[in-house]
């Protein structure tokens, strides 16, 4: 989905107000060209199974390490605040931040965020 702005969103696209008004504001999306309905999902299936997949390796790699609690709270806060989580499921990944625990790749420590804030 293109964006209103020139800013390399890769480092912290949360913190950009034109990106996040054209993520949730479709009269904002229109305004700059954009198709009104377009709202970036989360990925499909294989997709999912892609970034799964990818970060169960790493965390195999990294000898089933845990982060530490706080990391795991700061990491979770950061999630919640991020415009790229739809009704707890990241649009970017497709990680889910609700339901298991074990799953969850804020809980483990060789995980990082997709776009770069934790």
């Amino acid at each position: 989905m293109p964006r209103p702005c020139e800013t390399a969103h890769e480092a912290q696209p949360a913190t950009c107000r034109l990106c996040y008004l054209w993520q949730t504001d479709p009269r904002y999306r229109q305004l700059w060209g954009g198709n009104p309905d377009e709202v970036e999902q989360e990925p499909g299936l294989l997709g999912k199974l892609t970034h799964f997949g990818q970060s169960l390796v790493r965390h195999a790699q990294n000898r089933f390490q845990k982060a530490s609690k706080e990391e795991v709270e700061r990491r979770l806060a950061i999630c919640r605040t991020c415009n790229y989580l739809r009704e707890d499921t990241c649009t970017k990944c497709g990680c889910g931040l609700g339901g298991s625990k074990i799953l969850n790749k804020t809980v483990w420590q060789s995980e990082k965020c997709p776009v770069g804030l934790w």
